[in-house]
Formats: structure tokens, C-alpha cells, sequence
């Protein structure tokens, strides 16, 4: 028992509160109460009594205790002295690294009321080390003590690790960089973007395809086995698959992996850090047999008779899809995110903007002018007149909707939604493709059974190819709005204005090719 657990709180004459509680055993085995003094200010001496009543209360709960033990009472003058439980433990002569942190794990196991914390920080993250690596309490013991066990190459690396990670695993990893990547790709509505959603659920099939294994295992060789696996495409997970994974998703793996990796390095949750030599492991994803080589076949593409059919049958909504897709190689992303300042109709360019061109216009011109979403990449295209004549009805559309400016979405669906915003489910939106898949269908109705059934993005790819042919390969790579149209310059954009005027000219040729198609005779649809 505590014994005189007294009611009354007065202050005794050297001015502090004073409570005794539990038992201690003098040298000649006579047992007394320890004396605690509390402090001055009684509401704090109640509490600081309160802790050391529960701190003994476990001790006799664990058997009957007959006194304070010396790690118990020295947690107990603690919280007298500070009212805080506070126990700093160090390590003893000859103990082994690892058998010091199973000793403070023990205490904290049985003083629960007590913060039980290392004295020796250096010899406790070296036992975290060596406990979550594996090594035999026993063999390390007779290492540290006597020096007779010569330790593997494995196990002696563990020391040398700047990081204690004894406690988080991979997958434990993986589901923060999860929570992580849903709270940074967010878009204007609050929900997830498409690509975080992407990353998410990549996320779960590394999961489900990497076993668990502590973080402080992940040094190169670990990182160079995970990233290996991908480059050496697993087989499909379906029923019965005996195909590996495609070459992209592959690389999508391993981009995610890279992704997690220097998250990690960067988390202030976790003490990971990538190995000096992180940058060396091999990314390149392997070939096999019935690999399709990356590149546009003949058979993808759109015939001209095929995009007249296309535009014959497609509603007005769609052919403004089809003319932004040809004029300008806007897919599902760029339809969605076109904006109205972005549109400059029966506007010619400054006369200095003209001169660094090479390319004269007038105010029967029009353009698109924007920065590419993924990219940054800025691009100009020269309007059809039948874009200039779509967008024209687009805009006047907008104008009677709600927050009309120049950030307003040009195209909303007839929900008053933007193309790109995503389901209930936080899936992509499909309408544009499958109001494409719907014309497909509409034409194989209406008699042309072989109509191919082609994805959406065909449309801008034919487009391409077709620039390709009237220009090169760097018109090209204008039209498309990429980051490098000369592939073997780096420095081209640094040093001089992209020749947009030269895209302009090859606009032009285009339109007059794509003649055919617009001629087309505009049979009403719905």
C-alpha cells in the first residue's frame, strides 16, 4: 500500500507540498516510505501526486511490489521534481546495442505511465538497426563483449546507416505517399485529378505485387530488385494471363516507383534517405517477343473519305471536337481546358509579332494562343474558318452561362460541366470519347459496316502525319505543341522565336487538303 494518503494538503515548514508513497529498503533491509516533494502551488502537487500513485499502483499490479525499484523511483522523483514521468535510460557496461533497446522497450512495456527514453541515442539507433536487420541478440552480444564474431558484410553495412528506420515498412510508405499524392493533385473543385487518380492505383498494385519489407532494407540493391521486376515484365494479373505487362504500363511501374522513392527521401515522417548511387539503377524496360514498336501505323489512321464520313454524320457539338482535333491537335484534354482568353478571332498579330513570324495576317485571321497544361509548352495555330465558325457559336453559347470571362471554360457539357471534370467516382471523363464512339457508331448504321472503330485521339494523329508531309519534322512538333521540336537542339528556343509563321503556312495547306472533308454534304444529325 502507498500508506498516508492523507486528505488534508498542508504546506510543510520548508514551504512545499509532501506526500509519501510506495516503499523503499535501506542497506540493512529495513523497509520505509519514500518522501516526495511536490512543489509549492497545490493544484500542481495534486497532479504530480496523482502521477506517482499511478506509477506505483503498476508496480504493485505486477505482483505484489515490495519497494520502488531503481528505474521506477528515478521516473517517480521525476514527475516530483518536474510532474512529468520522465525516465532517460542508459545503456550498461558490456550490453549489447540490441539488448538495449529490448530493455527500454520492456520498461516502456511496464511503465506505462512513464516517457522511457535512451540516454545513449547513438547506441539506441544502432540497436534499431541491427534488431530490425536481423542480427542475433546472442552473436551480437559475444561481438560487442568479446569480439570473437566476425559479423557478415550485410549485417556489419546496417551500422553505416545514417537513418533509424527499425518501424516503417515498405507498404507503410506506399499508403503515405497515397494519402500524400490525394491531398496534393487536387484541381479548383477539390477532387483528385485524373493523374493523381492514376497514381493511386498504381500505388495499390505495388502493393499487391511487392511483399513487405522493412524501409531500412531499401539501400540500392533492394531498389535495384523492385525496379528490376518491372523491367523484366511480370505477367499479367487476369485470369489466366500468360502475356507480361505491356511495355508502357512497365514504365509507368518504375516512373511511380522514382516518384515514391524521392518522396520518401524528402518526408519529414520518415528517416529513409536514397543511397549515393540512387541515380544508377537501370530504368530501361525490356523487349519481348509481339512488342509493337511505338510508333503510328497506316491502319490508325483516318483515310480522307473516312474524316469526310466523320464529319458528315458528326452533330454540330461534335464537328467543333473534330475541327479543333485537325486544326489545332487538341485531344479530350485541350477540348476540355480551352479557355475564352485563349481565343483570338478576326485578330491579327501586332505588326512586330508579324515581323518576327515572317507571317503576315489580318483581322479576318484567327488563333489559338495557349500554354499547354502538362507541359508549359507554348503553341499558336492559324484558325479553318469552319474552327473560327464553331468557336464563334461556342463563345456565344458561353457568354449566356454562369461566369462568363477569360478563364471560362469555352466548352461546358449540357449539364453546364467542364469536359474534364471527373466522376462521382473520381474516374476520367469519357464524354468526349464516347460521344465519338457514338458517331462511329451512327456511321456503321447508317450502311458503312466497315467503318474501323478508332479512338478519338486518331484524329489528331492523322492531322499530324498529314503536317509532317507538308512541312518537317520541326512544323511538325509545333503543330503538336511539344517541349523539343529539334530533336537534336536543346538550345533552339533559348536562342530564337519558334517559327510559328511556318505552322501557319503549313495550317494553310492543310485546310486546302482537308478540302474533301469539309465539302462533305452536312447531313443533319442528332
Amino acid at each position: 500500500m502507498p500508506s498516508r494518503a492523507r486528505t488534508a494538503w498542508r504546506l510543510s515548514a520548508d514551504g512545499q507540498y509532501v506526500r509519501q508513497i510506495g516503499w523503499t529498503v535501506s542497506r540493512t533491509g529495513k523497509r520505509t516510505q519514500v518522501k516526495f516533494r511536490l512543489g509549492a502551488n497545490r493544484k500542481e502537487a495534486m497532479r504530480r501526486d496523482e502521477v506517482i500513485r499511478r506509477l506505483w499502483d503498476q508496480l504493485e499490479g505486477q505482483g505484489g511490489a515490495a519497494a520502488w525499484s531503481d528505474v521506477a523511483l528515478a521516473a517517480a522523483k521525476e514527475a516530483a521534481a518536474t510532474g512529468r514521468a520522465l525516465l532517460r535510460t542508459a545503456i550498461s557496461g558490456g550490453e549489447a546495442f540490441a539488448e538495449y533497446v529490448a530493455r527500454i522497450a520492456d520498461l516502456r512495456s511496464t511503465l506505462k505511465d512513464v516517457c522511457v527514453e535512451p540516454a545513449d541515442d547513438e547506441a539506441y539507433r544502432r540497436g534499431r538497426l541491427l534488431w530490425s536487420g536481423g542480427v542475433s541478440l546472442s552473436r551480437w552480444t559475444n561481438y560487442v563483449q568479446r569480439g570473437d564474431f566476425k559479423m557478415s558484410e550485410r549485417h556489419s553495412k546496417i551500422l553505416e546507416r545514417p537513418s533509424e528506420v527499425a518501424g516503417p515498412t515498405l507498404h507503410d510508405g506506399l499508403r503515405s505517399y497515397s494519402d500524400w499524392v490525394e491531398q496534393e493533385y487536387v484541381n479548383a473543385a477539390g477532387t483528385v485529378t485524373p493523374w493523381g487518380r492514376t497514381q493511386m492505383r498504381r500505388v495499390v498494385t505495388l502493393l499487391n505485387r511487392h511483399p513487405d519489407r522493412p524501409l531500412a532494407d531499401l539501400q540500392f540493391a533492394a531498389i535495384e530488385e523492385l525496379i528490376r521486376y518491372w523491367r523484366r515484365r511480370p505477367l499479367s494479373r487476369g485470369t489466366g494471363s500468360s502475356r507480361p505487362v505491356t511495355k508502357v504500363s512497365a514504365e509507368n511501374y518504375i516512373k511511380t516507383l522514382k516518384a515514391f522513392f524521392k518522396w520518401l527521401h524528402r518526408s519529414e515522417d520518415y528517416a529513409w534517405r536514397r543511397p549515393d548511387n540512387f541515380e544508377d539503377v537501370k530504368l530501361r524496360v525490356d523487349a519481348v517477343d509481339g512488342d509493337r514498336l511505338p510508333q503510328v501505323a497506316a491502319d490508325d489512321l483516318f483515310t480522307l473519305e473516312e474524316l469526310a464520313l466523320l464529319y458528315r454524320h458528326a452533330t454540330p457539338l461534335e464537328r467543333t471536337f473534330l475541327a479543333l482535333s485537325l486544326n489545332c491537335h487538341f485531344g479530350q484534354a485541350e477540348i476540355a481546358s480551352l479557355m475564352a482568353g485563349e481565343l483570338f478571332l478576326e485578330t491579327a498579330h501586332s505588326i512586330k509579332h508579324q515581323e518576327l513570324l515572317g507571317f503576315a495576317s489580318t483581322d479576318r485571321d484567327s488563333f489559338v494562343r495557349r500554354y499547354r497544361r502538362k507541359t508549359g509548352v507554348y503553341g499558336e495555330w492559324i484558325l479553318f474558318s469552319e474552327t473560327e465558325h464553331a468557336l464563334h457559336a461556342a463563345l456565344e453559347r458561353r457568354r449566356s452561362q454562369p461566369d462568363f470571362g477569360p478563364q471560362a471554360r469555352v466548352l461546358l457539357n449540357r449539364q453546364g460541366k467542364p469536359y474534364d471534370l471527373a466522376t462521382k467516382s473520381g474516374n476520367a471523363n469519357q464524354q468526349i470519347a464516347n460521344r465519338f464512339a457514338s458517331l462511329i457508331a451512327r456511321i456503321q448504321e447508317a450502311g458503312h459496316k466497315d467503318f474501323a472503330k478508332r479512338p478519338f485521339k486518331m484524329v489528331r494523329k492523322t492531322a499530324a502525319t498529314m503536317i509532317r508531309e507538308i512541312a518537317d519534322g520541326e512544323i511538325q512538333g509545333l503543330f503538336t505543341c511539344h517541349g523539343q521540336p529539334v530533336k537534336t537542339d536543346d538550345l533552339a528556343d533559348v536562342y530564337a522565336v519558334r517559327p510559328f509563321g511556318k505552322l501557319f503556312v503549313a495550317l494553310r495547306a492543310l485546310r486546302s487538303r482537308l478540302e474533301p472533308v469539309f465539302r462533305a454534304d452536312a447531313t443533319e444529325s442528332t
